[in-house]
């Protein structure tokens, strides 16, 4: 890959990172959901959990968010 378009990806990776973490802190659950790819997971390697899958994934933002589940 090129230094530029290496530099390029990286910036972009930057940005969703900053992106999700705005919707993080104002909890805006759907807009963090928009940030995943298709098939999301999302590791706490500290408490050893790992969540995978969409349902997964939204489950445990509503647990760090205080929301009751939608399912």
């Amino acid at each position: 890959m090129e230094a530029g378009a290496h530099k390029a990806l990286r910036q972009a990776r930057l940005g969703r990172v900053e992106e999700r973490v705005s919707y993080e802190n104002v909890h805006n659950l759907d807009a963090v959901m928009e940030t995943f790819s298709a098939l999301p997971y999302y590791d706490e390697e500290p408490w050893g959990e790992h969540h995978v899958g969409h349902e997964a994934v939204r489950g445990h933002y509503e647990q760090l968010f205080w929301l009751p589940r939608t399912c």
